[in-house]
């Protein structure tokens, strides 16, 4: 059984995960208790194919796709409001952009040993990583790390909506 356990983001802001990982199954939560979202995902490298569920049946966010031991591209959330989640995994780096250029981020997560580490987003706007994934793949924990970023910035920017800051 594999575990993948760790945070993206400061103390302040930021997400908590913790997935367990058995016979192609991920089931875990990011984010806390209360402000989260459930991970239920089923992959298959000798398929190639990523299906699953962040969050609940009513507020949480697909993912489908295609997955082998060195890419993944998948889509998070649905057509319209979904983003295409593209990682190419080279050497101990898993790298590539989730989203757009405009409204998308960058990912670049390096793994040592069973600890990943580095960077979702930008310099300034980005989110740190530091993760401890154990008899996990390296792609398979950046998808979880990807898209727990996709899921706090998706929040943010609701939660933000309709504000008036004058």
């Amino acid at each position: 059984m594999g575990s993948i356990e760790g945070r993206i983001g400061g103390v302040f802001a930021g997400y908590d995960i913790y997935a367990l990982l058995e016979d192609g199954n991920v089931n875990g939560r990011i984010g806390g208790s209360v402000i989260g979202d459930d991970i239920n995902i089923k992959y298959s490298l000798t398929d190639g194919t990523i299906n699953g569920r962040f969050g609940g049946a009513i507020f949480g966010k697909d993912i489908s796709g295609n997955i082998g031991s060195d890419f993944v591209d998948a889509r998070i959330g649905g057509s319209i409001d979904g983003h295409d989640l593209k990682l190419k995994h080279e050497g101990n780096t898993v790298y590539g952009r989730c989203g757009g250029i405009v409204d998308g981020f960058d990912v670049l997560i390096n793994f040592q040993g069973s600890t990943a580490t580095g960077r979702l987003g930008g310099t300034f706007d980005g989110f740190d990583v530091e993760c401890q994934c154990v008899d996990i793949e390296p792609i398979v924990s950046a998808v979880i790390i990807a898209s727990a970023y996709y899921l706090y910035k998706k929040k943010q920017n609701h939660g933000s909506a309709g504000v008036n800051t004058n």
